[in-house]
């Protein structure tokens, strides 16, 4: 029996945190027809507030409003366990910075229509645009309709809940970095399957980038804040300690893609200091852990 992702069996999981207006516009893509659960990880921005009221006046968003930031794994699991109660088979995942196009949930269900394992499927992804053009999907594989892919971004991402309570929660702990990938490799580790529609399904924004010229050549950074980068290191080691005997190619390519990173700090970011020293506590707090 295939749970196809129909309307009515979909929830939606927004993540918030000092949002911005970007969030009604992302509400009102779904125009009342699909539930939509904010989880706000205790915005203290007054216009945050203000917008926050707005959206619990609409008939088909509940607000859950965290009294401390409690980071994004655990408003996932907090959102992802709001659909499950509401007996929806499907939990479509979102940033507040992201923007749907109103194909968005065609694109997710035509991948879902022609994958051959639909009982195997735990993540069904969507291509994105994005202020950091090396996150678009190579244009390589655009010629293929889907591809079937390790891991991919929370957002844009539809989350079959039947597998979520198999393969159990988002890890709490690791609050706001990397809890993506980790989950990924779950879903592999586990013998289940994830999906990825080529076609750009929403915008995405990422990190605060920031270029600067070295010798006529243009280095990006994300430019993430020293929280961020504590995470980002931390989280890192962590996964690549779990999962280093089982996917060490994988391992490997991420640690590679996070030197760079770290490099970027040094050669382009603000406030490098502190953020390396931040690297480097999580670092050495991911060795321990």
């Amino acid at each position: 029996m295939h749970n196809h992702p129909e309307i009515d069996s979909i929830a939606i999981v927004i993540v918030s945190y000092n949002p911005t207006s970007n969030i009604v516009d992302l509400i009102s893509v779904f125009d009342n027809q699909i539930p939509i659960f904010v989880i706000d990880n205790h915005s203290t921005a007054n216009d945050s507030k203000k917008i926050l009221n707005e959206l619990q006046q609409k008939p088909n968003v509940e607000l859950i409003i965290n009294n401390s930031n409690l980071g994004i794994a655990k408003a996932l699991n907090q959102g992802v366990v709001s659909s499950i109660q509401k007996n929806k088979k499907w939990t479509l995942l979102f940033d507040q910075d992201s923007l749907p196009n109103q194909s968005i949930l065609e694109s997710i269900q035509n991948c879902y229509q022609d994958v051959e394992h639909r009982d195997k499927i735990a993540l069904i992804g969507v291509n994105y645009d994005t202020n950091a053009s090396r996150y678009v999907k190579q244009q390589v594989e655009l010629n293929k309709k889907f591809i079937e892919i390790d891991t991919i971004i929370t957002s844009g991402s539809i989350l079959n809940n039947n597998i979520y309570t198999k393969i159990g929660p988002f890890i709490d702990d690791f609050f706001i970095d990397c809890v993506d990938l980790e989950y990924g490799l779950r879903i592999i580790d586990k013998g289940y399957k994830t999906y990825f529609c080529t076609k750009v399904g929403f915008k995405h924004k990422i990190g605060e980038l920031k270029t600067v010229s070295l010798f006529g050549l243009k280095i990006n950074s994300t430019n993430h804040n020293v929280l961020r980068r504590y995470y980002m290191a931390r989280n890192n080691v962590i996964i690549s300690k779990r999962y280093f005997y089982k996917y060490p190619k994988w391992v490997i390519k991420k640690n590679i893609f996070y030197l760079i990173s770290f490099l970027q700090i040094i050669l382009v970011d603000d406030n490098k200091i502190d953020k390396i020293k931040s690297s480097l506590k999580g670092i050495l707090n991911g060795i321990k852990n």
